[in-house]
């Protein structure tokens, strides 16, 4: 919140191409009001922490689920194999380190050379003049949605969001514009793609398989506490889908489409974990509860969580 409030203070003292960036800041509304983004970006924070204790709960505290983790996939053949050759642990702590570490520190590192780089030729263009004489442009603005990835990632959502609105060229009259244009949306769409396939969909698809599985050995307490969970880690998804599908595009359509999908399993077993009385459903496409009394859970029922 410190450090958005002094990005807030900077970007209202900007503008680009003539446009005061503190009237974008003023037309964001509903949803994506600057108020409601700095609360959700406080959510993001908190959900990320939740999400790197459940990894690390699992890396030390599995015993109660990592058996009735296996049995589930045991009719799956080489799936079911590799299921039980990983755990739950191991597909927890690879996504997480394929997810935030690998996939979005990387993209994040290629942005920030990237943007470093244009800085360095803008710099180079500082005083220079074409045949006309006249004084060339810095071309600072192909580095604005470069800029407002960079914001997302470290959390200053909100700041990012009006980076983004400034990236859109005021008149479309070369190719340049365009240009401009569809990097923007090519940059806000792989942004989405690394920040929430390998971290926030596989991380609320665990979580959902965890909360199946010990389901009826905790109070409710506990499940109120798993079910917050999963809904903070699939807030961020749904909400970043909905941005993407609302741009119109097929690229954009087609991602946001694809989170929301890849959002079905995870969201299918949450409810399964209530609705059915073993609180599994079935693995594969089709939405059946697994019979009670199929899995193994052990007598594992004191209430908290194993281990």
């Amino acid at each position: 919140m410190f450090y958005l409030n002094k990005v807030t203070i900077l970007i209202s003292q900007s503008s680009v191409e003539g446009r005061p960036l503190l009237r974008l800041l003023k037309t964001l509304e509903g949803l994506d009001s600057y108020r409601v983004m700095a609360v959700m970006a406080a959510v993001d924070t908190f959900s990320r922490f939740t999400r790197a204790q459940f990894v690390g709960y699992l890396q030390h505290c599995n015993q109660g689920v990592s058996q009735p983790f296996a049995e589930v996939f045991q009719k799956d053949g080489w799936y079911g194999k590799m299921m039980d050759s990983l755990g739950i642990e191991g597909i927890a702590l690879w996504s997480f380190i394929t997810g935030p570490i690998v996939i979005q520190f990387g993209y994040m590192f290629f942005l920030k050379h990237k943007l470093d780089k244009e800085r360095e030729e803008a710099k180079e263009r500082v005083g220079m003049k074409d045949e006309d004489g006249n004084v060339e442009s810095m071309a600072i603005t192909d580095s604005i949605d470069d800029l407002g990835a960079l914001m997302n990632w470290a959390t200053l959502t909100p700041a990012g969001k009006v980076m983004s609105l400034a990236a859109v060229p005021l008149d479309l009259e070369d190719e340049e514009d365009v240009k401009r244009l569809w990097d923007r949306m090519l940059t806000s769409t792989m942004v989405v793609a690394a920040r929430n396939i390998p971290d926030g969909v596989i991380q609320m698809t665990l979580q959902a398989w965890f909360l199946c599985l010990v389901f009826p050995g905790v109070d409710f307490t506990i499940k109120a506490q798993l079910l917050l969970n999963i809904v903070l880690a699939s807030v961020g998804v749904v909400a970043d889908s909905i941005d993407l599908i609302l741009m119109n595009r097929r690229a954009t359509v087609l991602v946001g489409a694809l989170l929301l999908s890849m959002m079905f399993f995870g969201t299918a077993r949450t409810i399964g974990a209530f609705a059915c009385e073993s609180s599994i459903i079935q693995t594969g496409l089709t939405v059946t509860c697994i019979p009670n009394g199929i899995i193994d859970r052990g007598n594992w029922t004191s209430g908290a969580l194993p281990g």
